[in-house]
């Protein structure tokens, strides 16, 4: 219930701020539906339109969404739209089988900036000040008293064929699986 109001209100903000604001306005270029479910029931649809350059709350339709994102529950949704870290909880999401995305993920990352200009949630316009040490680390410092406790060794360039708990772990990770062209389970 409370996704399904959340989704709501993203949208009525979306559809008005898409009348109004020119900066909005001049982003909507092409026809686009994005749709965000759950697998609780809840499911809203978005459909941006490139004549109108407006936003609209889509009823449910036969059209394909280009871009569909569903959460294995309503409290999950909450958390990654709410959050000043959408993309991090929706990346964890889907590591852990959670959340699925369909379509295309840069369509995805575009409408959370357009939401982020009616819901400011966290700091999307300014880069975020890093703090730098306040020298540069050129090398490390073998005489200082702290350096006998930090392990050094040498950097390999793949894994020790006999340490098979490292191998059975490495052939768990997804990103090493797709990028060498594995099967992925699904979802």
């Amino acid at each position: 219930m409370v996704f399904d109001v959340l989704l709501v209100t993203v949208g009525l903000l979306l559809t008005v701020a898409s009348r109004f604001r020119p900066r909005l306005r001049s982003q909507i270029t092409r026809d686009v539906l994005f749709e965000f479910s759950s697998d609780d029931g809840v499911l809203r649809r978005f459909a941006l339109h490139a004549a109108t350059r407006t936003i609209s709350i889509e009823p449910m339709s036969p059209a394909r969404p280009d871009t569909s994102v569903r959460f294995g529950r309503a409290w999950d949704g909450i958390r990654a739209l709410v959050s000043t870290r959408t993309v991090a909880h929706i990346v964890a999401g889907m590591n852990y089988g959670d959340t699925r995305l369909d379509g295309n993920p840069v369509l995805l990352l575009w409408f959370h900036g357009l939401t982020r200009t009616v819901l400011p949630i966290g700091s999307s316009r300014r880069p975020r000040k890093r703090h730098l040490p306040p020298i540069k680390v050129r090398e490390p410092e073998r005489h200082a008293p702290w350096s006998a406790r930090i392990t050094r060794e040498p950097a390999l360039d793949e894994l020790d064929p006999t340490w098979t708990a490292a191998w059975e772990a490495r052939a768990k990770l997804l990103q090493l699986r797709a990028t060498a062209g594995d099967p992925l389970p699904p979802g």
